[in-house]
């Protein structure tokens, strides 16, 4: 049994909260004690095994500036490291993993780290400054995809090479079969610029079809008055559904015939493989990292040339058209249950952070 604790920026909905919780869960149901420190007050979304230990700042982020506050959570992530004295530490997100770096120096415990945003993010020029510079000094890095690997090799030079590419283990969904399929086009995300949310509103508007509806599940953000708007102004409300945070998600896969990812950049997309998971026939825009690790070309799902919004809605008419390829598609895209199982996955994350160098 090892002892194994998870830093993470909270347990609020999110890709990255999801991704934590699937391989704390997996570790915890193998018997190891677990740990996760959070470094944001945030409510806690997702369901976790009850032997996990969860633990929360008892500060606010809006009492600080953003320097005192990167100060403040190295602090608190040492002594919360110290007082759970964990046999390997894993560090996930991409503005908080140089801060873990820096809370665990000298402590002599294994720090693995875990970016989750695009390779080819631009970052605010002090946070690329302390990533190039920190880095290094832990023990190895998780990367989502061979381009993210590609990134980490390029940022911190060829003399690291403790680089792993382990992509997103999925959860365990659950089929609802006594759900009817509905013509249901389905988008999932939060309300975001990055999550091209946007894109996929204005492709169903000048889609061929009128007896289809839109669903949108996921947190409202910054970005949900504009694409209330955008939905009035292309008058379509009639057959556009903002669904908010879902906890019961499968039941909205369920039911929804085609699933589209219309994000300008991701990691590795959870939304995605749950919803071929469910068997459901995807189309993607081909960003820089993920969709294309996923899909294969019109085989299990379409990859659309990235901001191509008539193509795009060209795609879903194309599959709304045809049932027979989106039964095909479906047929190859539930596959992804074997080929990210948490188990598989949950060995190679096990094998790599216990590795002896």
């Amino acid at each position: 049994m090892k002892r194994i604790c998870f830093i993470s920026p909270s347990l609020s909905q999110g890709g990255l909260e999801n991704a934590v919780m699937v391989i704390a869960n997996e570790m915890a149901s193998r018997g190891h004690e677990v740990s996760i420190i959070c470094v944001y007050n945030n409510p806690i979304f997702y369901e976790l095994d009850k032997s996990i230990n969860i633990i929360l700042p008892l500060y606010d982020r809006k009492e600080y500036s953003t320097l005192s506050y990167y100060w403040k959570s190295a602090l608190y992530i040492r002594k919360q490291v110290k007082s759970v004295n964990p046999d390997v530490v894993v560090s996930y997100g991409d503005y908080i993993n140089f801060i873990s770096v820096i809370a665990t120096r000298n402590l002599k415990i294994p720090l693995f780290v875990s970016d989750r945003s695009s390779p080819d993010l631009n970052f605010p020029f002090f946070v690329k400054l302390m990533r190039k510079y920190w880095y290094p000094f832990a023990d190895g890095i998780l990367a989502q995809t061979e381009r993210a690997k590609q990134q980490k090799q390029a940022m911190m030079g060829p003399k690291y090479s403790n680089i792993e590419i382990i992509p997103n283990a999925l959860r365990t969904v659950n089929p609802y079969p006594e759900i009817e399929k509905e013509n249901i086009i389905l988008g999932v995300g939060r309300h975001y610029h990055v999550k091209g949310l946007d894109r996929l509103i204005k492709a169903f508007a000048t889609s061929a079809t009128n007896h289809w509806k839109l669903m949108i599940a996921g947190n409202y953000g910054p970005e949900t008055e504009n694409l209330k708007t955008l939905v009035q102004n292309l008058e379509i409300e009639d057959r556009v559904e903002f669904l908010g945070p879902v906890k019961e998600i499968d039941k909205v896969f369920s039911k929804a015939k085609i699933f589209v990812l219309p994000s300008r950049s991701e990691g590795f997309p959870n939304a995605l493989i749950e919803a071929m998971a469910h068997g459901l026939p995807c189309i993607s825009y081909d960003i820089s990292a993920g969709p294309s690790d996923i899909i294969d070309n019109f085989e299990n799902g379409i990859l659309v040339e990235e901001g191509n919004i008539p193509e795009l809605s060209r795609q879903m008419d194309f599959l709304i058209a045809n049932p027979e390829k989106r039964e095909r598609f479906s047929e190859n895209a539930i596959k992804i249950n074997e080929k990210l199982s948490v188990q598989k996955i949950g060995d190679t994350f096990y094998d790599f952070i216990t590795r002896k160098k």
